[in-house]
């Protein structure tokens, strides 16, 4: 037979004297017909198969390994004993491929020292965990395949508290957690968050994610957000996470900044940290009120101030009725539902002449000047051109703005030139 059907005959997987003949000159290999060799020429299989990482021989040296779980566990510490051998090298995978590879092992320590593992810098979650050991016997003949030990390991994701404080605030909101040990992740956005921070990631603050921004990224015990405005609609979905950045299932809230008001709260209601309208910048003369009463039959609500109280709950509202100055206990103060009531107000010069006050339009009203059960004439808030009380003003009182002058006693004061309180 020539090189060329010898050749053909073993790529094609044929014995020669089995039906593979030679190729006459001009002859193509389908012209021939070949035949399956015969079962009988072909050499017996060995019993013996070639070892192969997945089936590997039983060996003399093999490290026997005890202390881990069979299946699942959400622990994060653990300690693997060794024996079979003298000494051992290790190593942790994220499956049996990776016993596979040599290098990433340890060097040989004594088969008496355990084998100790910290997943809680593991991102991934739930992950599987390969432990590879491949020991060696006290004379020297080390482990061909390595001992392999594994399982899933399915952590607790961190826990988020739901006692979650969101305060409205003047252009801003305030977030004020009860728990506030750990890692916070803040996300803020106009809908509900469309996406979830991924295992393992870092994320910075003004970092999108998904239709909302990030922005808190770290320990928090208070966040004002000053980045929002007044009657804006926001949500915040709030994540806890652990060093290794796996992160907690969400938490969301919902917040409608309210518009900015000027009311009169009663002291009973005054808020911690909420300001009162002062007469002057810091000049600490707020704008109150109260009803009066003359032996007993009421004489309507009058405007006054409250002279450099430390609390504005606890002082008097002091203010000029008939040519004496009164103290009362029960009051309003002038405020702004948030933020400083300032923003809201100005002052609009008037006068008055021998007989009535000029009273600008839209003056901010303070109170009547009733008789009994009848509704008097309007009382509105005034300050004297160099005065420091705001008090009473109104187009039935002649000679201006009646207000009170601080000192022991109290001692009424008219101003025929003053301002007027107006919105803006």
């Amino acid at each position: 037979m020539g090189w060329i059907g010898k050749t053909l005959c073993v790529l094609l997987g044929l014995t020669i004297g089995s039906g593979c003949k030679n190729l006459q000159p001009g002859e193509k290999v389908t012209d021939k017909v070949f035949k399956a060799p015969d079962s009988s020429v072909l050499e017996p299989e060995s019993e013996t198969e070639t070892p192969t990482p997945d089936t590997p021989p039983a060996e003399t040296v093999q490290a026997k390994l005890a202390g881990y779980p069979e299946a699942k566990s959400p622990n994060a510490q653990y300690e693997i004993s060794v024996t079979g051998v003298a000494e051992y090298k290790w190593k942790v995978g994220a499956s049996a491929t990776e016993c596979r590879a040599t290098d990433g092992y340890s060097d040989f320590v004594p088969a008496a020292t355990p084998i100790k593992i910290d997943l809680a810098a593991r991102a991934e979650s739930p992950a599987i965990v390969a432990v590879c050991v491949l020991g060696k016997s006290a004379s020297g003949e080390t482990q061909n395949f390595p001992s392999m030990a594994t399982w899933v390991w399915t952590p607790e994701l961190p826990t988020m508290t739901d006692q979650i404080d969101l305060i409205d605030g003047q252009n801003e909101i305030k977030i004020i957690p009860k728990v506030t040990s750990g890692n916070w992740l803040i996300v803020r956005s106009r809908e509900s968050l469309n996406a979830m921070p991924e295992d393992g990631k870092e994320y910075t603050v003004n970092q999108p994610l998904g239709n909302g921004t990030v922005m808190v990224a770290g320990p928090m015990a208070e966040f004002v957000d000053k980045s929002v405005k007044n009657e804006e609609s926001w949500n915040y979905t709030f994540f806890a996470y652990t060093t290794a950045r796996r992160y907690s299932i969400p938490l969301t809230r919902g917040l409608t900044l309210s518009k900015q008001e000027l009311l009169w709260v009663p002291k009973s209601l005054i808020q911690p940290g909420q300001l009162g309208l002062e007469a002057r910048a810091n000049n600490k003369r707020y704008v109150c009120r109260s009803r009066h009463f003359v032996d007993g039959e009421n004489r309507g609500i009058q405007a006054g101030a409250m002279d450099n109280p430390a609390d504005l709950k606890a002082g008097s509202c002091n203010y000029e009725y008939g040519g004496v100055v009164f103290r009362s206990t029960a009051y309003d103060v002038l405020m702004a539902n948030k933020g400083n009531p300032a923003d809201l107000v100005r002052w609009i010069r008037s006068s008055a002449d021998a007989t009535a006050t000029a009273i600008p339009n839209g003056s901010i009203v303070a109170g009547t000047d009733d008789t009994g059960a009848t509704v008097g004439p309007e009382l509105f808030i005034c300050l004297g051109v160099n005065a420091q009380f705001p008090g009473k003003a109104g187009a039935h009182l002649p000679n201006g703005c009646r207000s009170y002058v601080g000192n022991n006693n109290g001692t009424p004061a008219v101003n025929a030139t003053f301002d007027v309180l107006a919105f803006k």
